[in-house]
């Protein structure tokens, strides 16, 4: 696809995309819009086979956009209050490992870890539409998006980790999805030989 004609032809769906953005991260909070980010991946790997490259492009640019929203959205609420302040996400209790120790996933959000999120999520926004551009005739370009869009998903849950289980956790993730990028081209030699340095 060229990008160019592709946003001058789609200039209406761009600004209901943007705004549907601005509405939905108003009134969900930014731990349901990461659910979704984490579900928009899924669905995207499972009906890659029914999208086209420019209907995954604009699933997983709209989740990755939608969360740089509500993240600039926390950011601005934290840098505006009064007192230095972090907010905590407990996803649920997972497993009793122990009488007195309950596996939980905590994200844990301040001024640090979103300034790295924001930079994270504006990269992983640039890296998918150079990709997308740059590998459109490629063969297996949306098993590549999807990868990538799952690595950069796993990056902003280790950057947002707010406990050990959730650090490692996000740590593992990056290192499945980087092994799978760095060899995705399985039938050359050099890059499964890279994968496994």
């Amino acid at each position: 696809i060229n990008v160019k004609s592709f946003f001058k032809k789609n200039l209406f769906l761009f600004s209901s995309y943007i705004l549907s953005a601005l509405l939905l991260s108003l009134y969900f909070s930014w731990t349901s819009i990461f659910t979704l980010t984490w579900v928009n991946g899924f669905i995207s790997i499972l009906s890659s086979q029914f999208l086209s490259i420019q209907g995954t492009w604009l699933l997983l640019t709209f989740s990755v956009f939608l969360l740089l929203i509500k993240t600039l959205w926390v950011f601005v609420d934290l840098i505006n209050s009064s007192t230095d302040t972090c907010i905590m996400y407990i996803l649920g209790d997972y497993a009793a490992l122990t009488d007195n120790y309950i596996l939980q996933l905590h994200l844990l959000l301040d001024v640090y870890s979103i300034s790295y999120i924001i930079l994270t999520n504006i990269i992983g926004l640039w890296a998918l539409l150079f990709a997308t551009n740059y590998m459109r005739n490629e063969p297996r370009v949306l098993n590549f998006l999807n990868l990538l869009y799952m690595f950069l998903i796993s990056m902003i849950l280790l950057l947002a980790s707010g406990n050990f289980p959730t650090l490692m956790l996000g740590w593992e993730l990056i290192g499945c999805f980087s092994f799978l990028l760095i060899n995705f081209w399985t039938t050359r030699i050099g890059t499964a030989k890279s994968a496994f340095k």
